[in-house]
This record gives structure tokens, C-alpha cells and sequence, in this order.
């Protein structure tokens, strides 16, 4: 019985130290979600592991925006917040900007979180670009995420 015991909390321990250890070293940022513009015709997703995160997103968003000439779509989040017993959902902070923006229907050409192809230069975000257009793109990204803080 009593070695029963002793292998309990030691299985207890390393359980603890396990885990504590596996967060320490595989520390994240949360979920990597994946956004869209509301015509489809759009999509990137973040990869925290790289520094790519919400910024990005919305500075590139912008830039398609105003590219294509398409004033009137609006920035989507298609990836849904984890239920709590997802792994992801307990190293979330849903106070983030990123689950402020709303949810929309995943479309099956943005379903990837990667629309357009980089190989599709037809498309008018692969397109040549000109210096006005990226400072008004600096301009739209700060006020809508100026915006977004105001809303939360």
C-alpha cells in the first residue's frame, strides 16, 4: 500500500513538472486564427511563432482594400474561439483585438487562410503597387485598429 503511495505522487510530480515544463518551452501567444475580407476574394491567418500577428493581418487587409479598389468590404475572423477543453483555449486572451473583429462564414477558396495564391498574378493585390497607396494603407490599418481598441 505504501509503495502504492509513493508511486502515486511521484506520477503526481512528474505530471506537474511535465507540463510546467512543456509551457515553459512551447510558450504561446494563443491560437493562430485565420481572418478573410467579407467578398471572399481575400484571406491571411497569423503565425505567432514567426511575429506575425494581428498587425500584419489588418496592415495587409488594408493594403487589399485599397489595391483592389474594394472600399466597401469589411475584415473577418474565421477561425471560432476554442471551447474550453481545447489544449488552445486556456492560452488565449480574449481581450485580444483579434477575437474583437466578427466572426463570418469560412469560404471554401479562404478555408486555407491563404487567398489569393502567390502565384495567381492576375489578381490585383499581387499587382504592382505605388507610394501613396502604402502611406494611405498606414493611415487606414492605425485608425481601424485605433477603432478596434475603442470598441473593447
Amino acid at each position: 500500500m505504501k509503495l502504492f503511495k509513493t508511486a502515486s505522487i511521484i506520477i503526481i510530480f512528474l505530471a506537474i513538472t511535465v507540463s510546467f515544463t512543456f509551457v515553459m518551452l512551447f510558450h504561446t501567444d494563443g491560437t493562430n486564427v485565420k481572418f478573410q475580407s467579407s467578398d471572399m476574394n481575400w484571406a491571411n491567418s497569423e503565425m505567432l511563432y514567426k511575429a506575425k500577428g494581428l498587425n500584419a493581418i489588418v496592415f495587409h487587409f488594408h493594403f487589399y482594400k485599397l489595391k483592389c479598389d474594394k472600399p466597401d468590404v469589411s475584415l473577418q475572423r474565421i477561425t471560432p474561439k476554442p471551447s474550453w477543453y481545447q489544449w488552445e483555449y486556456w492560452f488565449n486572451d480574449y481581450d485580444d483585438l483579434k477575437w474583437q473583429i466578427p466572426l463570418g462564414k469560412v469560404n471554401h477558396k479562404t478555408k486555407t487562410g491563404y487567398y489569393p495564391n502567390s502565384g495567381d498574378k492576375e489578381h490585383c493585390f499581387n499587382k504592382v503597387t505605388s507610394q501613396e497607396i502604402l502611406e494611405q494603407v498606414q493611415v487606414e490599418y492605425q485608425q481601424y485598429l485605433d477603432q478596434l481598441a475603442k470598441n473593447t
